[in-house]
C-alpha cells in the first residue's frame, strides 16, 4: 500500500534533514504516524542512520551529508514521490555480536557510574570488581573493533538483502524504475 500523504511528509522532512535545515530531533518529530506503507520504515531507518540521537544538531559543516549517503538520500526523496511499492525485504538488523557489544557498552557505562559512586563511599570491593568487569568489557570492545575492522565485511544476511535487487539504486528495486522516476519527476540532475 502506498500512503501518499505520509510519503510527502517524510520526503519533505528527509530533504530538510539532509540539507541541514532541520535538526535530527525535528526530523524525528516530523515522522509520519505508523502506516502500512513499507517504504516509510525503510526510509526512516536510512534517515536515522545519518546522525547520532544523543543530542540535537543540524547536519552542517563537517557533519553535512556527502557522497554516497547524499545520493541515497536524494534517491529516497525521489522514491517517496513516486507511486511505486517498496519491494525490498526487511533489513536483517543487528547480529548477535552487535547486540552483545551494545549491551556491554551500556553496562560498562552503568557500572562506571556505580564504581564512581562506590569509590566515593569507600566500597573498595565493588570498585575492584567493577574495574575487572570494565577490563573485560574493554577487551570485548577491542575484539569487536578488530573483528569489524579486519573480519568479514558483510554478514550473509546483508549479502542476501543486497542481492534482492539493484542495491546501487536503493530504495528503488530496479534501475529501470529509478531511471523512469528521474525522467518523470526531474528532481535529480544527471
Amino acid at each position: 500500500m502506498v500512503d501518499r500523504q505520509a510519503r510527502q511528509q517524510l520526503s519533505q522532512a528527509l530533504r530538510q534533514l539532509i540539507s541541514g535545515r532541520i535538526t535530527n530531533d525535528e526530523f524525528e518529530d516530523r515522522w509520519p504516524p505508523p502506516s502500512e506503507d513499507a517504504a516509510l520504515d525503510g526510509v526512516q531507518y536510512f534517515g536515522w542512520l545519518l546522525y547520532s540521537d544523543t543530542h540535537a544538531y543540524k547536519l552542517r559543516g563537517r557533519l553535512r551529508v556527502v557522497g554516497r549517503e547524499r545520493q541515497q538520500g536524494a534517491r529516497a526523496v525521489l522514491f517517496l514521490r513516486t507511486g511505486l511499492a517498496y519491494e525490498w525485504p526487511e533489513w536483517p538488523g543487528a547480529t548477535w555480536g552487535e547486540r552483545f557489544f551494545s549491551c556491554m557498552i551500556a553496562l560498562f557505562g552503568l557500572l562506571g557510574a556505580f564504581a564512581w559512586w562506590n569509590d566515593a563511599h569507600q566500597n573498595a570491593w565493588f570498585a575492584r570488581a567493577t574495574i575487572a568487569y570494565c577490563s573485560f568489557v574493554g577487551g570485548s570492545m577491542l575484539f569487536s573493533w578488530l573483528w569489524h575492522r579486519f573480519g568479514p565485511a558483510e554478514t550473509q544476511q546483508i549479502k542476501e538483502y543486497k542481492q534482492a535487487g539493484d542495491y546501487e539504486v536503493w530504495p528503488f528495486l530496479r534501475r529501470a524504475d529509478f531511471e523512469r522516476a528521474c525522467r518523470e519527476h526531474h528532481l535529480l540532475a544527471r
